[in-house]
């Protein structure tokens, strides 16, 4: 009987971990392996030292800089689909008391040119469990792509 209960408890705390999530295959943690804008790396940016968590509907992104200081941005997402096409829409305009919307710890990641307090549309390329392609245009035409690999 006592196995049958560790049992059990093993399989809900692993159950637990998603958080009822049911996410697929983004749950998790994904490194951006490479960032480029209108086709040409982008400047500034060691894509290697940002992380994006899933887990339910929210996404964690991070910048860890020197001196293991870090930038941590937190968001919300959701899979759409129109025109044939499916996006990973990632919604950066949440707020709380004393922290105005898409301000403080919800601010979009300016380093991989996300627009302030707005909802960012990134198309699939390529979706697998080990690999994410992402693309989005931005208001001044800038052609943005980031791929994206799995870590765990």
């Amino acid at each position: 009987m006592k196995k049958i209960l560790l049992i059990i408890s093993i399989i809900l705390s692993l159950a637990a971990c998603q958080n009822d999530g049911r996410i697929g295959s983004l749950f998790g943690t994904w490194g951006l392996a490479s960032m480029t804008v209108n086709g040409a790396p982008a400047e500034d940016v060691d894509p290697e030292l940002t992380t994006w968590s899933f887990q339910n509907n929210i996404v964690r992104i991070v910048l860890d800089g020197p001196h293991h200081a870090w930038t941590d941005r937190t968001g919300t997402w959701s899979r759409t689909s129109r025109d044939g096409k499916n996006y990973l829409e990632l919604d950066f305009t949440h707020g709380e008391d004393g922290i105005a919307p898409g301000s403080g710890p919800y601010k979009a990641p300016e380093w991989l040119g996300f627009p302030e307090n707005r909802v960012v549309p990134l198309e699939f390329v390529k979706d697998s469990s080990r690999e994410m392609i992402l693309t989005w245009t931005d208001d001044d035409g800038k052609v943005y792509v980031y791929t994206l690999k799995k870590t765990w």
